[in-house]
C-alpha cells in the first residue's frame, strides 16, 4: 500500500514536470507555424502586389500602342435581329476572358449604307447641301445633308444610337443633328436638324460645309475591325476595296492593326471576284466569312442542320442554319461560331496584345 502510494506521489510529480513541458513545446511550436504562416501570407501578398503593379504597369503600356479595338460598320457588324447576341458585346466578353484588357468600340449602326458609314466616322464628309441660318435662340432647325462625294447618305435614319456622331462641328459651330426614319425607301432622304449648343449671335452656315462628327478623330489610334458593303448594291468591287482601304488609310499610330471581314452572301462561283480583289487588297487581314462558315463542320457545333445546309456549304455558301430568315443576316448560332474566328483573326494580326507573361 505504501509502494502503491509513493508510486501515486512519483507519477504525479512526473506529470506536473512533463506536462508543462509538453505545452510549452506545443506553444512554441504553435507560435513558430503562426510566425510562418504570417510571414508566408505577407510574402504572397508582396508578390501579389507586386505583379499586380507589374501588370498594371504592362497593360498601361501596351495601351499606349493599342489604346482600343473599333467596331465600323452597318447590319452585319450591329448584329441587328438576333435574339441574343450583340456581337460587338460578345467579343469584349471574349477578350476579357482570354485576359485582354482591352475596350471595344461599336460604331455600327444598322440600315447604313458605305458613304453614310465614311461620312460618319470622317473618311468621306458629310457636308450641308444648302445656306441655312441659324437663328439666335438654341431651336431645331432643319438642314439637308449631303455626300461630300456623289451618292446618297442617311446619318441617323434608322437606329436612334447615333454611334459618337453628335455633338458635331460645322464651320466652327458646335451643336446637335438629329433625324427621322427614312421617308423615301427608294432614294434614302429623310429630315435631319440642328440644335446649336447655346443661344448666341446668328450664324450662316453656307453650302458645302463639312460636318466634323465627334467619331472623326476619337478612335483614329484604334485597331479597327471592319465590316462593310452589305446595305449597297455593289457592281465595282474595287470601288469596295477603295473605300476600305481609306477608312484604313485614315487611322493613326495602327494602320497595320485591322481586320476586313467579309460580306456572306453568294456561293464560290459567284463571289469569285469579290474574294479575288479583297484578297489581294488586305491579305491575311481579310476574314472570308462566307467561306469559313461554308467550311465549318456542322456535326461538330451546337446547331440543328438539314441536307439542304450541307448542299448549301458545298456550293460554298453560308447555310441558312446560321442565317436569319431571309438569309442577309447571321442569326445566333452563325455569329457564335464566327466569334472565335474573329478573335484569331485579331491575335494573329497582333491587334491586340496583353503581357508576355500572361
Amino acid at each position: 500500500m505504501k509502494y502503491l502510494n509513493r508510486l501515486s506521489v512519483v507519477v504525479l510529480l512526473l506529470l506536473a514536470i512533463i506536462i508543462p513541458i509538453v505545452f510549452f513545446a506545443i506553444s512554441i511550436g504553435t507560435n513558430k507555424t503562426i510566425e510562418d504562416n504570417a510571414k508566408t501570407a505577407q510574402s504572397y501578398a508582396k508578390e501579389s502586389s507586386e505583379k499586380r503593379l507589374q501588370s498594371e504597369a504592362a497593360y498601361s503600356e501596351i495601351s499606349k500602342i493599342i489604346p482600343g479595338v473599333v467596331c465600323i460598320g452597318s447590319d452585319l457588324m450591329s448584329s441587328f435581329g438576333t435574339d441574343n447576341t450583340n456581337f460587338v458585346a460578345d467579343l469584349q466578353n471574349k477578350l476579357n476572358n482570354e485576359g485582354y484588357k482591352i475596350p471595344v468600340t461599336n460604331l455600327a449602326v444598322r440600315g447604313e449604307n458605305m458613304l453614310t458609314i465614311l461620312g460618319r466616322i470622317g473618311v468621306v464628309p458629310f457636308v450641308i447641301a444648302k445656306d441655312v441660318t441659324i437663328p439666335a435662340k438654341a431651336d431645331l432647325i432643319d438642314i439637308d445633308l449631303d455626300s461630300s462625294e456623289d451618292g446618297l447618305v442617311w446619318p441617323l435614319a434608322i437606329s436612334s444610337d447615333s454611334s459618337n456622331f453628335n455633338p458635331v462641328n460645322i464651320a466652327g459651330h458646335e451643336g446637335m443633328i438629329g433625324g427621322d426614319v427614312r421617308t423615301d425607301p427608294e432614294t434614302g432622304e429623310n429630315r435631319h436638324y440642328f440644335v446649336r449648343m447655346t443661344d448666341g449671335e446668328p450664324f450662316t452656315i453656307p453650302a458645302g460645309s463639312v460636318i466634323n462628327t465627334s467619331s472623326d478623330d476619337e478612335f483614329k489610334d484604334f485597331a479597327h475591325i471592319i465590316w462593310v458593303g452589305e446595305n449597297d448594291k455593289w457592281d465595282n468591287y474595287e470601288l469596295l476595296s477603295d473605300y476600305i482601304e481609306r477608312i484604313i488609310a485614315s487611322c493613326g499610330a495602327n494602320k497595320s492593326r485591322y481586320l476586313v471581314l467579309g460580306l456572306i452572301g453568294g456561293s464560290s462561283e459567284s463571289t469569285k471576284e469579290y474574294d479575288r480583289i479583297m484578297e489581294a487588297s488586305f491579305g491575311s487581314h481579310f476574314l472570308n466569312v462566307r467561306k469559313y462558315l461554308a467550311g465549318v463542320k456542322l456535326e461538330d457545333v451546337d446547331v440543328e442542320f438539314t441536307d439542304e445546309d450541307k448542299q448549301a456549304q458545298s456550293r460554298g455558301e453560308v447555310p441558312q442554319c446560321f442565317l436569319q430568315q431571309g438569309g442577309l443576316v447571321l442569326n445566333d448560332k452563325g455569329y457564335n461560331v464566327l466569334l472565335d474566328y474573329v478573335y484569331n483573326g485579331l491575335v494573329a494580326n497582333d491587334c491586340i496584345r496583353k503581357p508576355k507573361n500572361q
